[in-house]
This record gives structure tokens, C-alpha cells and sequence, in this order.
């Protein structure tokens, strides 16, 4: 298991394709041609969009960046930009002019929970039930390492990937305005979160730390395992965790309901713990998938590239759509034993070893130092999506056009050392490379004027 650090140290691991842009309009990459609203929170609203050069519709959220919004802003953009996980949200692009801020995410085209309840006649069978709380989990696992608490888990922020059935579906955790850093020891004070799933020691407030994201996981498992009439009385504020609603649910459901929702925060179990129960593990065997043939030739092949191809690859896996990445992303789960989001190199060599390929100890730590592009020791979602996705399949001449539009930074139709300097820095990317990084944009500006046009680019990328 790979740790997270802190939101302060995580900007060293930072791994999102996003960075603000002051010198583009986001109505030149952008149409809002429908105006469609999606959402509406205290902090911003929600928009539908569609990317100009692929047709892709994103979600865009707009947020003021005036007083007295200045601090809530910044905080959900700083981390949004720290995370990377397949059961969060992911942030495509960053926008801002003098008055707003735009983030750019992906699109979640199934909707939230509720909704899709209401197909399965308003509460989920355990099997599915298991499915959505072991991905809910498994994100704020994530999040925790991080030092980050939601603060507002429900189900409205909890929102699915595409419109497939449950278990062939994926969790997204949405919606990161009243989320805060939260270093272990330290207490946050604030009275935040959504009144029916806040967790009792936020309103007392005496302090509370990350644990309040488990009572707000309990009420939601609650929720998807009883009937209509306690989705309304949830609605209405007065839920009853009365024994009519567990007359066909698992005892050990129930128990584990009962232990996430422990008034005391120190009795409930923490994100990992949970992930470890027994019934939440035999719903989570379906979405476990084979390592595909090849993983380890892309991985070996990831490793050999220059500084500039790999970086430019990430910012690729990040344009993606979840839909076109569902087989890496199976196999990232399928490696990921303990649902951290991150792969050490005991879960890589168990993983291959399972799927039939087993790898020295040598060959092992060259796959980890040659993917592990921002240097913290594990491979992170993003890094794993970049070294095994299918370049030639993937990058078509608008996709590779985005691509180097991100990377020029200064616009002017070629990469330069300037460009490369600039983005090595701000995606926190120089200090996990190192020397490879030097070498490279030395050898691009060498002469001054070296420098990378869109064509020359995609040869690389492509060879």
C-alpha cells in the first residue's frame, strides 16, 4: 500500500492533466450552446458542455472567485488538482478570468443514486448494494490518505459513470466545495454538510476529523438497502434505523451498517477497516477482471520513453473518458489489492504473478522507477493509465492537437524548453523526474531556438 501525504506534500504528487488557464476563454475550447443547468450548490453551479475539437460533453462547473468565495475556491481547486482515483471525480481542465473560476470534469451519465434506486423498484439488491459501497469506500480510502475529508457525502454526490448496469458500472464521488484538508491530529470545527447525513459530532462542535465521511457512508448504505417510505423520510430529515426496514436485509449487512453509523467516531471502522468486511468483499468480486495480455509489454515499453513523451501521455489518460478506459481500469483494480489507489511494487509483482506473469525483482523495480513519473514510490492512477493505454488507437489528430495545446503553454504552435520547464514544474513533475527531466530540456533548447511543432510531436508519440 502506498501512503499519501498530506495536501501540502501531495502538491509534489500532483497528478491531474488540469492547470488553470488565464490566457484562454473557456468559451474558445467550450459551447454551452443549451445552457443546460446540471447542478446547483452554495459554492457554484454545474453546467453541460461540449469540447469544441472532439464533441465530448464535460460537466463545468463555474465558481465565483470573489469575496467572500476567494478561500472556498482555491481550496476546491488545489484539490481537485491533488487527487487521482478511478471512484473520483476527474478534472479535465481549469479555467479563470478576473471574476470566476471554471472546472472542467468529466461527465457522469448515469446519474446519482436515487435515480438509479428508482429502476430497481427504490432500494438496490445487497449484491448491488455491496458493489456501490465498496467503490464509495475505496475512494474515501483514497481521499483519507490524503488527508482530505468530503465533509458531504450523500447521494446526490455520488454519481455514476455511464448509464450500464450497477455491476458493470463505476462509483464517482463529486462535488469537493466543503472538502477540507485534514492532517491525523488535527480537528476541523466547522458545522458543514448536508443535514440528514452530517455525523453527530460535526454538529456538536467539539472538533471532528475524517471519520465524519463514514457516518455519511452509513446513512447512504442505509438508504441504498431500505425501501421507498425511508428514502423519503431521509428526504424529510427523520430517518429511523428501525427493525421493519431490516426484515430482508443480511444480518451482516445490517452489522456493518450499524458499525459505520457508531455515534462515537472511534468506534466506527475507519475507510480501510470497512473495506476489509466480509460481505462488502464478496460483492466487490465482480468488478475484479483478468490482467489483460500485453499490461507488461506497455509498462516495458512506458519505461523507455523520453521525459516529454511520458508527460504528454499523462495529460492524454487524462482527456480520456471513463468509457474508453474501462479495461485499464479494471485491470488497475484488479492489481490494487488494498483499494488505496496506488500500486506498490508487492502489489504489481503479486498482481502479474496471478494473471500468469511473473517478474524478477530487477525487472520490477525498473517497470516502478520508469512509470512512476512524479517519483513518490508507487504507481498512481493517471501514471498507470499513461503507460498502458493504446497510443496509436487513442490519439487521433484532434486528441493529439489537445494534447500539444496543453503542453504550449505560451501558444505560440511549438513546444520549447521554456513550454517543457513550465510544465514540469507546475504538474510538480521535475523533482520525481530528476536528471531525465534536465537532460531532456536541455537537449531541446540547446541551441535556443529547438523546439517541437505539432507534427514533429505526434512522430514522437506515435513511434
Amino acid at each position: 500500500m502506498g501512503a499519501c501525504t498530506s495536501l501540502g506534500d501531495a502538491k509534489k504528487d500532483h497528478s491531474s492533466c488540469a492547470q488553470i488557464s488565464q490566457s484562454r476563454s473557456i468559451h474558445d475550447a467550450y459551447s454551452f450552446r443549451d445552457t443546460q443547468k446540471l447542478g446547483k450548490g452554495g459554492y457554484g453551479t454545474v453546467y453541460l458542455a461540449t469540447q469544441r475539437f472532439s464533441g465530448k460533453r464535460r460537466a463545468v462547473k463555474r465558481m465565483s472567485n470573489q469575496y467572500p468565495h476567494q478561500s472556498s475556491c482555491k481550496s476546491e481547486v488545489a484539490i481537485m488538482n491533488s487527487i487521482d482515483h478511478p471512484n473520483i471525480v476527474k478534472l479535465v481542465d481549469t479555467f479563470q478570468n478576473s471574476t470566476h473560476t471554471y472546472l472542467v470534469l468529466e461527465l457522469c451519465r448515469g446519474g446519482g443514486l436515487l435515480t438509479k434506486m428508482k429502476a430497481y423498484g427504490g432500494s438496490f439488491p445487497e449484491q448491488h448494494a455491496s458493489t456501490v459501497l465498496h467503490q464509495i469506500l475505496r475512494g474515501t480510502l483514497y481521499l483519507h490518505q490524503c488527508s482530505v475529508a468530503h465533509r458531504d457525502l450523500k447521494p446526490e454526490n455520488l454519481l455514476f459513470a455511464s448509464d450500464a448496469p450497477v455491476p458493470e458500472n463505476t462509483v464517482k464521488i463529486i462535488d469537493f466545495g466543503l472538502a477540507r484538508t485534514c492532517p491525523e491530529g488535527r480537528l476541523l470545527v466547522t458545522k458543514v454538510g448536508t443535514p440528514t447525513f452530517v455525523a453527530p459530532e460535526v454538529l456538536a462542535g467539539r472538533g471532528y476529523d475524517k471519520q465524519c465521511d463514514i457516518w455519511s457512508i452509513g446513512i447512504t448504505a442505509h438508504v441504498l438497502l431500505s425501501d421507498k417510505s425511508v428514502i423519503r423520510k431521509v428526504a424529510r430529515g427523520h430517518l429511523e434505523l428501525s427493525p421493519e426496514h431490516w426484515a430482508l436485509v443480511s444480518s451482516s449487512a445490517a452489522a456493518l451498517v450499524s458499525g459505520l453509523l457508531s455515534a462515537d467516531p472511534r468506534e466506527r471502522p475507519t475507510a480501510s477497516r470497512a473495506l476489509g468486511d466480509g460481505w462488502l468483499l464478496r460483492g466487490a468480486g465482480a468488478e475484479r477482471a483478468a490482467i489483460p495480455s500485453g499490461l507488461v509489454e506497455n509498462l516495458c515499453r512506458f519505461k523507455s520513453r523520453d521525459v516529454l513523451s511520458k508527460v504528454a501521455l499523462r495529460v492524454l489518460a487524462g482527456l480520456l473518458d471513463d468509457a474508453e478506459l474501462r479495461p485499464l481500469r479494471r485491470a488497475f483494480l484488479a492489481l490494487d489489492a488494498d483499494g488505496d489507489g496506488r500500486l506498490s511494487r508487492a502489489e504489481l509483482r503479486e498482481g502479474l504473478a496471478r494473471g500468469g506473469r511473473g517478474l524478477s525483482e530487477q525487472e520490477l523495480v525498473e517497470i516502478l522507477d520508469g512509470v512512476d513519473v512524479n517519483g513518490n514510490g508507487t504507481i498512481e492512477y493517471t501514471e498507470f493509465l499513461a503507460s498502458t493505454v493504446d497510443v496509436n488507437s487513442c490519439l487521433g489528430e484532434d486528441m493529439c492537437q489537445h494534447v500539444f495545446d496543453v503542453l504550449d503553454r505560451d501558444g505560440d504552435g511549438h513546444i520549447s524548453r521554456q513550454d517543457l520547464m513550465c510544465c514540469l514544474r507546475d504538474r510538480h513533475l521535475s523533482e520525481g523526474i530528476g536528471a531525465e527531466s534536465q537532460a531532456l530540456v536541455d537537449a531541446l533548447g540547446a541551441r535556443g531556438d529547438v523546439s517541437l511543432n505539432v507534427t514533429e510531436f505526434a512522430k514522437m508519440l506515435c513511434r
